[in-house]
């Protein structure tokens, strides 16, 4: 009967943990915690998507099936759905953006020469179309999509402006009563309003 370790310690061990340490205590993320740490938690998850689990109740299953043998994996005590679900919600994600960047420089040194059928001209074209999704979703670059919209609008003539609202004439105010302007300017249509504050610009101009 084998009484070394269990597959996944084995695993679990070529993980950099000091380097782990280090980053969990820059972002505090053990401070009062009292079950469940972090590194737990990263077992717990790492479980999970080493043996294909589908739901933080087939984790906690799983788990619970060899309770003797937790310990040897990492754990200190039973890992339940509710306190890992706190857990996945309320810990820092950096912890593990941190140590993810930290394995892909290992990774990358692991590979340096292996050809992993990928040309380096394709990894540049990728990270030029991920950079011009990124451009072209940006508030500025829908920002300028809009005003150019907006001047096309407004080079299409009046036409289009008095066909877009057929059914919404601009009221008739009455003499000599500013309030009434007011309000009933806020009534309007929108194409109407820019087509009457249009139609003020254009008078002033002349």
């Amino acid at each position: 009967m084998n009484t070394g370790k269990t597959l996944f310690s084995q695993l679990m061990d070529f993980l950099p943990w000091s380097t782990f340490i280090r980053i969990v205590a820059r972002y505090h993320g053990d401070d009062r915690v009292r079950t469940l740490s972090c590194a737990e938690q990263y077992r717990a998850m790492a479980f999970a998507q080493l043996t294909y689990r589908e739901s933080l109740r087939d984790i906690e299953t799983c788990l619970s099936v060899q309770a003797s043998k937790l310990y040897h994996m990492g754990f200190r005590d039973p890992v339940r759905r509710s306190t890992l679900a706190d857990a996945n919600e309320s810990r820092d994600w950096r912890i593990y953006a941190d140590l993810a960047q930290r394995l892909i420089v290992q990774a990358r040194k692991l590979y340096a020469n292996e050809d992993l059928g990928v040309s380096p001209s394709d990894i540049k074209s990728l990270q030029e179309r991920k950079q011009r999704s990124a451009c072209s979703n940006s508030p500025d670059a829908s920002f300028t999509r809009g005003c150019l919209r907006g001047e096309q609008f407004r080079r299409g003539g009046s036409e289009k402006l008095s066909t877009a609202a057929p059914h919404h004439q601009p009221p008739k105010p009455t003499p000599g009563c500013e309030h009434h302007d007011r309000s009933q300017w806020g009534r309007l249509h929108p194409t109407v309003r820019c087509q009457r504050a249009q139609a003020t610009r254009e008078h002033s101009v002349k």
